[in-house]
């Protein structure tokens, strides 16, 4: 009779044994979390992108409209003066820059009314460049 388990002897092997389940399944979600953070950095660095000698030192960032707020800067500096949104988007064309966006007029407001540091907006759609990107540029 002396095999026989008592009950507070089950009870201290239970509490021993959710304890470790649960330090597991907190092991285990921070493992997914992990795995789902470095398949996307694959994804963004193509196929076998990542391998032992290759460190993993993140890019600079290049979107879009940064490029388009840069066409921008040299069409307002070309004109010398403020121009609404339809010119821009005109003379972005003539200079070899078309806006490919399903609306450019909508895509170069948005693109120009995020950069207050760099473009001042005057009027309604129009915008001129902002006193600080005039002296950096020039």
């Amino acid at each position: 009779m002396k095999d026989k388990l008592k009950n507070t002897d089950l009870r201290a092997a239970l509490a021993s044994a959710e304890k470790e389940l649960q330090e597991i399944l907190g092991r285990a979600e921070h493992l997914r979390e992990w795995i789902a953070v470095t398949k996307k950095l694959c994804a963004k660095r193509g196929k076998n992108a990542i391998s032992d000698d290759t460190p993993i030192v993140p890019g600079t960032r290049r979107t879009k409209a940064s490029v388009l707020a840069a066409h921008v800067i040299e069409v307002l500096q070309t004109a010398g003066k403020p121009m609404h949104v339809e010119n821009i988007v005109a003379e972005l064309s003539r200079a070899g820059h078309p806006v490919t966006a399903r609306n450019p007029k909508a895509a170069v407001a948005v693109a120009l009314g995020r950069r207050p540091e760099t473009f001042a907006r005057v009027g309604p759609n129009t915008f001129g460049l902002a006193e600080k990107a005039e002296k950096i540029a020039s």
